[in-house]
């Protein structure tokens, strides 16, 4: 409650809020952790990461496919949560070993792939006045 007060104070009095909230993903990992006994809850760390590579993408391409594939990444953060709950329930939460590889394809697939996707052109804006 106290990282969500300060974030909330840091964002309206224009400082940089993003340690707060970054810091209140990891407790809220944790604690999701905590309670589901699956590692694969800290995918959300990750697929948060991803949100942010493909956002600063977007933001540096101006390409509008990188806003489709950062708002596929954020929500799929919400995706192994139900996949931590469901393995909980039904006692067969995932392994580490699960966990740690994902991150890792996904990593190189991430650097494999940037200087690709930096060379994407900017998606034309269309003027209301076009015919």
């Amino acid at each position: 409650v106290l990282l969500v007060g300060l974030f909330a104070f840091l964002y309206l009095t224009d400082r940089p809020p993003f340690s707060a909230l970054g810091i209140l993903g990891l407790v809220s990992t944790t604690t999701l952790f905590l309670s589901f006994g699956d590692p694969v809850v800290f995918m959300q760390i990750v697929t948060g990461q991803l949100t942010l590579y493909f956002f600063s993408l977007l933001l540096k391409t101006k390409s509008q496919s990188m806003h489709g594939l950062t708002a596929f990444t954020s929500c799929t953060g919400t995706w192994f949560l139900a996949w931590a709950i469901s393995g909980s329930a039904s006692g067969e939460p995932k392994s580490w070993t699960f966990v740690i590889s994902l991150t890792i394809i996904l990593s190189i697939a991430a650097l494999f792939f940037k200087p690709r996707l930096e060379k994407l052109q900017a998606t034309p804006r269309r003027s209301r006045y076009q015919s």
